[in-house]
């Protein structure tokens, strides 16, 4: 029943003003329809580069960590993305339309990727060896191409992963494992990448 919720990392020290901070700022979330929501992070905020206390600062980014929101924002937007069925159809939508990249290219070469022009909306799939649910050598390689998170695996769900590249909309899909790669034609072949210097 509540107006609002605040979602903290549960590692996160919070600060003296913290709660007052928030309840300040509540209302503007209410009479700027153009705010997602509040937030007590600033990624760019070193003893260093930091002096006055009482400036707030519009970003373009979701800067996560400690943040408000409208309980109107989760039931309107991110609950229904978020249910199981809902979900399905969305990732079972993309994939039916989506091109295939070029597989026969590297995921480090820069056109793995098809380039979008902003306002395209197109969506590309890529299908990687990945044998079981474990099993992530490819893709650690490709996030490292792709210059993201690499020390382990994360945010992947059923065996794919969901991301944007040259501003196209990416999907990654491991084969055989995730229950996705029924998209797969059987003439191709998925990507299999080994890390540097493993010997066959």
């Amino acid at each position: 029943r509540a107006d609002f919720a605040i979602i903290l990392e549960e590692d996160l020290d919070i600060s003296p003003d913290f709660f007052s901070y928030f309840s300040q700022l509540a209302p503007l979330l209410l009479e700027d329809d153009s705010i997602w929501c509040i937030s007590a992070w600033n990624d760019n905020s070193y003893e260093h580069t930091s002096k006055d206390p009482s400036l707030l600062y519009r970003v373009e980014g979701m800067p996560g960590l400690g943040w408000m929101l409208q309980r109107t924002l989760y039931q309107k937007e991110l609950e229904p993305r978020l249910k199981k069925v809902d979900y399905e159809e969305v990732i079972q939508e993309l994939l039916s339309r989506a091109d295939f990249v070029n597989h026969t290219l590297s995921p480090c070469d820069e056109n793995f990727v098809p380039t979008s022009a902003a306002g395209e909306g197109k969506t590309f799939v890529a299908f990687i060896k990945m044998e079981n649910e474990k099993d992530f050598t490819t893709w650690l390689q490709v996030a490292k191409c792709f210059k993201i998170w690499d020390l382990d695996a994360r945010g992947y769900h059923k065996g794919s992963w969901r991301l944007h590249v040259n501003g196209s909309h990416v999907l990654i899909v491991g084969t055989p494992f995730s229950p996705y790669s029924k998209h797969k034609p059987r003439n191709l072949e998925p990507i299999h990448l080994e890390p540097k210097g493993t010997k066959r």
